[in-house]
């Protein structure tokens, strides 16, 4: 978006807003007012003020109106608020776009001012055509309208007024890149007009401008920062051509920084605020913004509708910086869209745009002008110093007395500068003495070389007697080992006798290990699970299903091989178990009529083959977990979760299902079961691992989920983990 076009608008109301916010009477009470009274400045000033409130919210109803009280004040000769009307009426016909009118009805209006010697109205007069003639790229022409009224306030004293046409300054040092002075006269702006609160509105068309300042410098996040602040003035919301300028700058800033959601929501906002006051030429700059979202969100068709009629209302408001910015957005489309003659043609117009608005004689004559400003400047002061010669002629006896003092400081220094060259030779010369330091230090550590050899020599003179010594030593020491071997005989006999009896003690333990193993066997391996199978097989082979019997088959080998593999080892791997488990589960899965779902999970970054543990410990688990909790479950959702995970010292496994729990099992223990040869057995083997690992102690428990407000139970066994040597 272009930032000049932007930056000139909100300063154009800036320049209007000086008592616009002032009064707060009801307008059409003061129009009636002033037309039912033959003279009176009072109600004309109230009058004038509640207009120019007017104009910022309706310009276009505004605009009516000043007509029709034109004519009034001619009839009653009234003369000033003839000249005050016709300034408003050039500001309300700028503020809907027309700038061509505006800059006409601007110089009647001073053609006025001038015949009927209003001068306190000349330099806003000037500003409002000084504005309508940026709009049109008329910049030479603006910078000596602008000047001259600065001028006139500076003569008058009106320091507002002063402000506020150095605002309107700003957006032609910005075409000239003169970004420190347009920043200067911005923020000693903004100190101005701080301190009058009545004022917010100037005060937030002066940050808008200075963030257009940071735009133009590429630092758009201060840029949004300083628009922000603009926003959160007082009134601004009243102010809708302020607040449209607003929104179109925070569009624009936040495209740059490529958040598209943001800038579409301000362009948006702005959009909504130009067609309530109908200001055609702000309203092409928020479209120009939605075209650019619509583009880059894909909507092709939409971008190239409203790009068009940006291009069309630049066209018909003659604004050179419109018509530009969208013939390159239609020309980035239609690139796109993959149609080169449109491309092609709004390349050409963008071109033709470009060469107009950078053309080099109006930057040339700007400088001019603005030389000759600075000299028309330089020669009033020069005027006014001859006024205060006088008491320029008392300083100069106080300038000669500093001069004095000058002349001592630089004494001064020039002492100062001699002891600074003394230190340097005294430097030079510590440098030296430095130097022949370190030649010295350079031949001790050569001595120290030579030195160090020498002891090498002697240690390795030293080491071989001490070779000597030691061969001698261990003769003596062997002798003396005899010794000791003889009388220490009869006490290695006894102790002996007492390994073997600990031996023995041994031999009833591994005789328990493997009583708990076979328990464990004939658990894990029960007739009656065995019978089940095969009638599950035989019921397949009937039913002519060979393939699912095939596979349980296949299954049952594999799990019986398995186990008896397993269990001729005191331990073997997680994996392996893991695995049995699996087959052993997916075995009742099938018998069961799948009745019950089940899941193995291992926690990420726990390997199986790293640990071993007790064969078949974890089957009896699963048997009873199936048998007495899940297989005469009647709902839906019966499950099986079987997980493994590790502590610092152990592998703990849970064996997790939502059957009927503890206190209501709904099948009771068949007669050869009466007592569980499974869980007996974990208990005698977990008291067996305790006692070889003694540091980590093994323990089970069976939770009755009950107790947790849910249904099932939790068999959880931890074990010590016990690495497999490879």
């Amino acid at each position: 978006m272009p930032s000049f076009y932007k930056l000139i608008l909100i300063i154009a109301f800036s320049s209007l807003s000086l008592s616009a916010l002032a009064q707060e009477n009801n307008l059409d009470a003061l129009i009636n007012n002033y037309t039912s009274q033959k003279t009176s400045s009072t109600s004309s000033s109230e009058l004038i003020s509640a207009l120019e409130k007017n104009i910022l919210a309706d310009p276009a109803g505004a605009t009516s109106r000043i007509d029709q009280l034109i004519g009034i004040a001619q009839r009653k000769k009234d003369n000033v608020t003839v000249v005050s009307l016709s300034r408003l009426k050039g500001a309300s016909l700028f503020y809907q776009g027309k700038f061509v009118e505006a800059e006409k009805v601007a110089q009647k209006a001073y053609e006025l001012a001038k015949k009927y010697n209003v001068r306190s109205q000349m330099p806003r007069i000037l500003a409002t055509k000084g504005n309508a003639q940026i709009m049109q790229s008329k910049l030479p022409e603006a910078l000596e309208t602008q000047n001259q009224g600065l001028k006139i306030a500076e003569s008058l004293k009106d320091e507002p007024t002063i402000h506020l046409i150095k605002n309107n300054l700003v957006a032609i040092y910005l075409q000239m890149n003169d970004f420190d002075l347009a920043k200067h006269h911005l923020e000693d702006n903004i100190r101005f007009y701080s301190k009058i609160p009545a004022m917010a509105n100037v005060l937030a068309t002066n940050y808008n401008n200075l963030a257009l300042v940071y735009e133009k410098q590429k630092n758009y996040k201060k840029s949004n920062e300083l628009l922000h602040k603009a926003l959160a003035q007082n009134g601004v919301e009243a102010n809708k051509t302020l607040l449209s300028q607003i929104y179109n700058n925070l569009g624009s800033g936040y495209n740059n920084l490529n958040e598209n959601d943001s800038a579409f929501y301000y362009f948006s906002k702005a959009y909504e605020v130009t067609t309530e006051t109908k200001n055609t030429k702000s309203q092409a700059v928020s479209k120009i913004g939605l075209s650019d979202f619509y583009f880059k969100t894909k909507n092709y068709r939409e971008a190239e509708k409203l790009a068009s009629e940006a291009y069309s209302t630049g066209k018909e408001v003659k604004s050179i910086d419109v018509q530009k910015e969208s013939a390159d957005q239609l020309m980035k489309i239609y690139n796109y869209l993959h149609q080169p003659d449109n491309a092609q043609k709004y390349y050409q117009i963008s071109k033709l745009l470009t060469d107009s608005i950078s053309n080099q004689d109006n930057t040339r004559k700007l400088t001019r002008l603005q030389m000759q400003y600075d000299f028309d400047k330089k020669e009033e002061q020069y005027k006014h110093q001859q006024i205060v010669h006088n008491l320029n002629l008392q300083q100069q006896l106080l300038l000669n007395e500093l001069n004095q003092n000058e002349l001592a400081k630089t004494q001064q220094e020039q002492k100062l500068q001699s002891a600074e060259l003394e230190n340097q030779k005294l430097q030079n010369a510590e440098n030296t003495q430095k130097l022949k330091i370190t030649t010295q230090e350079k031949a001790l550590a050569e001595n120290k070389n030579k030195s160090l050899q020498q002891e090498n020599e002697l240690a390795t003179l030293k080491l071989k007697q001490f070779w000597l010594y030691g061969f001698i030593g261990i003769l003596v020491a062997g002798l003396l080992f005899f010794l000791w071997w003889n009388k220490n005989r009869l006490q290695q006999l006894k102790t002996e006798n007492k390994l073997k009896e600990k031996e023995a003690e041994e031999l009833l333990q591994k005789n328990k290990v493997t009583e708990s193993e076979l328990k464990a066997i004939r658990s894990q391996m029960n007739p009656h699970f065995i019978f089940n199978v095969l009638n599950s097989i035989e019921a397949y082979i009937v039913e002519s299903e060979p393939e699912k019997a095939r596979s349980l088959v296949q299954k049952f080998a594999k799990l019986s091989r398995m186990i008896l593999e397993n269990s001729t080892q005191p331990l073997s791997t997680l994996e392996s178990e893991w695995k049995v488990n699996k087959i052993y589960t997916d075995i009742e899965h099938i018998r069961f009529g799948k009745h019950f779902d089940y899941r193995f999970e291992v926690e990420k970054g726990l390997d199986l083959r790293q640990y071993l543990i007790p064969p078949m410990m974890l089957q009896p688990l699963i048997e009873n977990a199936i048998l007495h909790g899940l297989r005469y479950e009647r709902e839906l959702g019966a499950s099986l979760l079987v997980t493994a995970t590790e502590t610092d010292k152990h592998i703990e496994i849970k064996v997790i299902d939502n059957g009927a729990g503890l206190g209501n099992a709904k099948v009771k223990t068949p007669g050869y079961k009466n007592k569980s040869f499974g869980l007996s057995s974990i208990k005698d083997r977990i008291e067996i691992l305790n006692s070889d690992y003694p540091d980590t102690q093994a323990s089970f428990e069976i939770i009755d989920r009950a107790t947790l407000g849910e249904k099932g139970c939790i068999s959880l066994l931890r074990l010590p983990k016990i690495e497999e040597r490879k």
